[in-house]
């Protein structure tokens, strides 16, 4: 069996890639490597079997859970996956995400007065902004909290042949 050009490219092979004993399959690795660029083809395998693993987990937590998928259809018709249909469910159940209140968007632009120039450099009024304020902000405490659900995941998991740092764990 010859190899695929990202494991002639890597070199030796990777080690099996398991999560609490249920292994990912090199070739999924492989084709989720495409949406990783990378400078090296090693870093663009292990971007990918993360990002794996992380999918892994939370469908075996959505299964723990006992969630049954409903997939949603989006405004141009295209259908969640079952699978993500659960990973979305679980996300929706666990992760809280605080709003951010009226205070809390005006101390933000209030410390960040220069990412709200316009293009001849005047600061735009707090009410031409506001709702861009609590978007952003609502979009990085997502991130945030999301990220924190998925480090007391892997904490708690059993992950063999990838290194994922539970407390630096990143959800773009």
């Amino acid at each position: 069996m010859t190899c695929s050009p990202l494991q002639q490219a890597i070199g030796e092979r990777p080690a099996p890639v398991t999560v609490n004993g249920v292994a990912i399959p090199r070739d999924a690795i492989a084709r989720e490597a495409q949406n990783h660029p990378a400078a090296k083809p090693i870093a663009a395998w292990q971007a990918a079997a993360r990002a794996l693993v992380v999918r892994e987990l939370l469908l075996q937590e959505a299964r723990r859970a006992g969630i049954v998928p409903q997939p949603q259809t989006d405004a141009l018709g295209r259908r969640e996956t079952d699978d993500e249909a659960m990973m979305r469910a679980l996300v929706e159940r666990e992760v809280k995400v605080p709003v951010a209140d009226l205070e809390s968007c005006r101390r933000y632009y209030d410390n960040n007065r220069n990412r709200f120039r316009d293009s001849d450099g005047t600061v735009q009024p707090f009410d031409l902004v506001a709702g861009h304020v609590a978007h952003y902000l609502h979009a990085r405490a997502s991130r945030t909290a999301l990220a924190q659900y998925v480090a007391r995941l892997v904490a708690a998991a059993d992950i063999d042949g990838i290194a994922l740092d539970a407390e630096r764990h990143r959800v773009n």
